[in-house]
């Protein structure tokens, strides 16, 4: 049976409604243009130029109507829907395009601009998605009227969806609204083969975003095409989007047969980005500091990060695993339901820049501008989802748990620090700290074919996780004597004679830094992994006189997280001995942030579970 497509588009006059309807029209769907009164020489003109451009269905039956109506009437959109199909056939397709965006800071907005956005953007999106279900119901299975697989309804939400926008408060409310609509009608509809989605532009070139762009500008004290630019700054592909862009998602793919699987998504259109369901997200030192005395790598209070376009309140996490969601149009070799982590670090590429010295040498992790999400950047590890680029998405091996995978950032840390420390494979060394980060020292060493690894701890929760993580040594630096003052000194002398060839410093107080120093044999070196709260002391002759070289790493690459994944992989390191609790997202401040806060060194790493969903 030949398919009979038959698509409303409402609010489209102009704009990403306006190429939609055209791109339909080229997709074989005969479609009723829709807008307010005033636009209906728009309308007309639309009409006019489909009918004369595309072959009509039939002598009797042209391409395109239009007809005009208020979607926040449900009288108007019943008679609308009613009259399209009787002039055109069963109706297979509403994209409910329709919505206003004045920009407004909230403590201005009265009940009446609340009633007038929410009329349009959500009661209007009600109007067409119920009388467009109700009628798609009566027509009975769509094989059988139309000759498809599935009716489709589709919703125009906004990035301002996901996250709310200075000046767009209401604007945002209303589209967030749009996405609880989408998402619930698509599970009441499944069973009478309807698909309910929505999609999410970002920044288009269209009139209404230059309307914004001079209104926000008003609002913030911008020249005109400031707020345009500012908001544009992490756009990857260096520009903004056009209808065109929007019209390929909704009408060559949402629209089409080949997302017959795809109900209750959303649909951001930004093209390099991928959504992940989070899974597991740790709690990082990083976090306890922004949650006690932030901001301090987050935005401050009312300014935007220059790169990313980040605002307080910021999500924070930045230690997840999950599975993909939703794919940009432009992602490949990825799927939906793929395993994933993410690598948090964003600099230049992300951004589109020109590449900094750093990056242009392949250490993209000593960006002049690096940011992360979860910390400077939009979405974190400690929420359901979060959309990130493409770039920072590492796939995770199918016999990988994603508990484990979790556990990927930290590890990637200390691989790194491995890597560019100059370990080679037999040395001895020494690890100064035995939290989340010198314990995943431990293991990556042994792995790797370290000599003797000896470890300084003061916690005997600690010391007991570096013992049955495989330390050859665990020493308390406290449980001196008479004979014996420095005990972390005289168990080097003991297993290694001269010293350690490499000391990882990853405690970051002078007493640490000390013992790092005096505990490393000539010519060795003195790895600094630590961030230091305070200024510490160095004497330059004692790295002088006997040749010793310090030096020290940040983060990590994506070579690093390939590392580590491989290495999980492989089985060879007890990594799920680093998990010392799982606690529900619903109760992250009392049973993790507090908990790491009271009990610190009663625990190693402290899981967040997101969705319990993707428990493996």
């Amino acid at each position: 049976m030949a398919s009979n497509l038959t698509a409303i588009v409402t609010g489209s006059a102009r704009g990403i409604g306006r190429a939609i309807a055209l791109r339909l029209a080229r997709e074989g769907y005969s479609v009723c243009i829709n807008d307010i009164p005033s636009a209906s020489a728009e309308i007309n003109a639309l009409v006019n130029e489909i009918n004369k451009t595309t072959p009509s269905v039939s002598s009797k039956q042209p391409r395109a109507i239009g007809i005009t109506a208020d979607v926040s009437s449900s009288a108007q959109v019943t008679d609308m829907v009613t009259e399209t199909v009787s002039r055109l056939g069963p109706l297979t397709l509403m994209i409910a395009n329709a919505g206003i965006a004045p920009a407004q800071p909230i403590l201005s907005v009265t009940e009446e601009d609340i009633d007038s956005i929410f009329n349009v953007n959500f009661k209007g999106t009600f109007n067409c998605y119920s009388q467009a279900a109700r009628q798609m119901i009566r027509q009975g299975d769509p094989e059988t009227c139309a000759g498809i697989n599935r009716y489709k309804i589709v919703g125009c939400a906004s990035i301002a969806g996901f996250k709310g926008l200075p000046t767009l408060g209401i604007y945002s409310a209303s589209k967030f609204a749009v996405r609880g609509l989408t998402h619930s009608l698509a599970a009441e509809m499944a069973r009478h083969k309807i698909t309910v989605n929505a999609y999410a532009p970002g920044i288009v070139g269209t009139a209404m975003w230059d309307e914004l762009d001079e209104a926000i500008g008003q609002v913030e004290g911008r020249a005109k095409g400031e707020s345009l630019k500012l908001y544009s700054k992490d756009i990857a592909l260096g520009r903004t989007g056009t209808p065109e862009d929007v019209a390929g998602l909704v009408g060559g793919f949402l629209a089409s047969k080949d997302s017959d699987y795809v109900t209750g998504q959303t649909m951001k259109c930004r093209s390099h980005e991928v959504r992940v369901q989070v899974a597991y997200c740790g709690i990082c030192g990083t976090d306890i500091h922004e949650y006690l005395g932030g901001p301090i790598l987050a935005p401050k209070p009312q300014q935007t990060h220059p790169h990313t376009g980040a605002s307080l309140p910021i999500v924070l996490g930045h230690e997840m695993s999950g599975t993909i969601s939703e794919l940009g149009e432009n992602v490949k070799g990825l799927s939906l339901g793929q395993k994933v982590v993410v690598n948090p670090s964003l600099g230049d590429s992300q951004y589109g820049t020109d590449p900094c010295v750093s990056c242009q040498a392949g250490r993209p992790n000593t960006c002049s501008q690096a940011t992360f999400y979860g910390l400077s950047a939009p979405g974190g590890g400690f929420a359901n989802e979060i959309t990130v680029h493409q770039a920072n998405i590492m796939p995770v091996p199918e016999n990988v748990p994603l508990k484990l995978a979790a556990l990927a950032e930290p590890l990637a840390v200390a691989w790194h620090m491995v890597r560019v420390s100059g370990f080679v494979k037999g040395q001895n060394v020494l690890i100064l700290g035995a939290g989340p980060i010198g314990l995943a020292l431990l293991m990556i060493l042994k792995a790797k074919g370290a000599g003797k690894v000896i470890v300084s701890e003061v916690s005997s929760m600690r010391m007991q996780y570096a013992q049955q993580l495989g330390a050859d040594k665990v020493v308390n630096p406290m449980g001196g004597s008479a004979d014996t003052p420095d005990p972390v000194m005289a168990t080097v002398r003991e297993l290694t004679g001269e010293g350690v060839d490499i000391s990882y410093e990853a405690s970051g107080l002078q007493a640490t830094l000390d013992t790092a120093i005096a505990a490393v044999m000539p010519g060795g070196v003195i790895f600094n992994v630590a961030v230091h709260e305070k200024r510490l002391q160095v004497n330059i002759n004692d790295l002088v006189l006997t040749e010793k070289k310090m030096t020290g790493g940040i983060s990590y690459t994506s070579e690093d997280f390939q590392g580590v994944l491989e290495l999980l992989a492989s089985g060879t390191i007890p990594a799920e001995k680093l998990i010392s609790s799982v606690v529900p997202l619903a109760n992250i401040i009392e049973d993790g942030f507090q908990e790491l806060i009271n009990n610190k060194t009663k625990h190693v790493k402290i899981l967040v579970q997101a969705n319990r969903d993707l428990e493996d």
